[in-house]
């Protein structure tokens, strides 16, 4: 078949959808009528769900003092959108259980991916954003475009794989060059028709080319800073075998110094570990 970013979302939306209660969720956030009390009645409908929010509220990838021992008291504490957010990202890890190991192993692909989160929410919070829990979604979810390719197209992919390997070129660029497209503009189709928010569509878009972003220039930064330091630091793998090259102007659009990069890797260590235990941790429903 031949092919495109379009049809590759189309075909996936056939196969798997977002959950029915995220949607709830985003739902009643648009409904300026809900209450907080909307929202844990929704939440506590899924067990499993209402566990993991409950435990990433409480550990280090919080850093609450207190205790919070409740869905109520979460909703308060860290706000509706941004546990809607969270829903989401704990959600997806499930969606896409069954893709071979043919390629990358899929605990290094999705520890990379909560790694880049981690790091892009760590980013967000040094720059006193007000939604961080927005930048770790797009970074959970900057790479799902490959996973959509390892499902439906998985010749071509092990050719730009071998490809990439054999001419010592970076996974993105080899795609286009095969392909004439590559596992970014993939993502953000499928993001594009589950209704994602545009700062979280662009930045999966744009991670590996910031300069050709048009809007949301912080949100693609972030991504893109925090993607180079997680393959920098040889933290699990999507398929990248390379360190990309940092883009300065995304760099500087995130207004921070060099000088914070000791303190992110101290955050990180802490974080990383409660948020991939937390996230992947198998739940019954």
């Amino acid at each position: 078949m031949n092919w495109t970013p379009e049809k590759l979302a189309d075909k996936v939306l056939t196969i798997t959808s977002l959950p029915t209660i995220y949607l709830k969720l985003v739902e009643t956030a648009n409904n300026p009528a809900s209450s907080n009390q909307d929202f844990v009645t929704i939440i506590s409908e899924d067990v499993g769900l209402s566990v993991r929010l409950l435990k990433l509220v409480n550990s280090a990838f919080f850093g609450y003092p207190s205790k919070i021992d409740s869905l109520n008291r979460a909703v308060t504490v860290v706000g509706i959108k941004q546990l809607q957010d969270l829903a989401l990202a704990t959600s997806i890890f499930e969606m896409f259980q069954n893709i071979p190991n043919a390629y990358v192993s899929m605990e290094s692909f999705w520890k990379h991916s909560i790694a880049c989160g981690v790091v892009a929410r760590i980013l967000a919070n040094y720059r006193r954003d007000f939604n961080i829990e927005r930048a770790f979604v797009s970074g959970l979810l900057h790479d799902i475009g490959s996973l959509i390719m390892f499902m439906l197209m998985p010749e071509e992919i092990n050719t730009v794989f071998a490809t990439a390997r054999s001419q010592q070129q970076l996974v993105y660029r080899t795609e286009k060059q095969i392909l004439g497209f590559t596992h970014a503009h993939v993502g953000s189709q499928l993001l594009k028709r589950w209704k994602l928010p545009e700062q979280i569509i662009y930045a999966v878009n744009y991670h590996h080319t910031p300069n050709t972003a048009d809007r949301f220039k912080v949100d693609v930064a972030l991504i893109h800073v925090a993607d180079l330091i997680i393959t920098a630091l040889d933290c699990n793998s999507s398929g990248e075998h390379l360190v990309p090259p940092l883009n300065n102007a995304a760099w500087k659009e995130l207004g921070l110094s060099v000088s914070i990069l000791d303190a992110l890797l101290s955050d990180f260590e802490q974080q990383f570990q409660d948020a991939v235990g937390i996230i992947t941790a198998k739940t019954d429903h």
